[in-house]
């Protein structure tokens, strides 16, 4: 029996579209009636989810149904997010089209957009390699709170 022993590198690129968890996170998987970005906000028509476009110079949200997950062509199924929480700035917007034409509309569905994505590329750490890190207790505080016998409880 032979083992493969080559060396094989694995990589998860988030795209920080999901903000939180402590709205409950609804989907639906519906056909896509044009080419559609993950990300971007979605309406559903009588052929199928729609891009939220500006149109003679008014952006409609009229049917507006959710954001959708993944990237989708023209008569592909594609899953979107019914409820949730957001990060605004990962949103895949149309030309002319910006958060605060879908803010309002996507908080009556349930959809809640957060305003600020973390900074610093994604998957990368805060802490410098060999940067010690501390919990803010010295160790004359905590003999202290030893000997009062409360063990660390204020």
């Amino acid at each position: 029996m032979a083992m493969n022993l080559a060396r094989e590198d694995y990589a998860f690129n988030p795209d920080h579209l999901i903000a939180g968890v402590n709205i409950p996170i609804e989907t639906a998987v519906k056909t896509a009636a044009e080419a559609i970005a993950a990300g971007a906000p979605v309406i559903l028509g009588v052929s199928g989810l729609t891009n939220v476009v500006e149109d003679g110079g008014t952006v409609s949200t009229t049917g507006l149904y959710g954001i959708a997950a993944e990237s989708a062509a023209q008569g592909e199924d594609v899953v979107v997010y019914l409820t949730g929480e957001f990060f605004a700035d990962a949103l895949a917007l149309q030309e002319n089209v910006t958060v605060n034409h879908v803010e309002v509309p996507f908080r009556n569905l349930g959809i809640f957009l957060t305003q600020n994505i973390p900074s610093g590329t994604p998957g990368e750490s805060k802490i410098e390699q060999g940067t010690s890190v501390g919990v803010g207790v010295s160790s004359d505080s905590l003999s202290v709170l030893m000997q009062e016998g409360n063990n660390g409880n204020t």
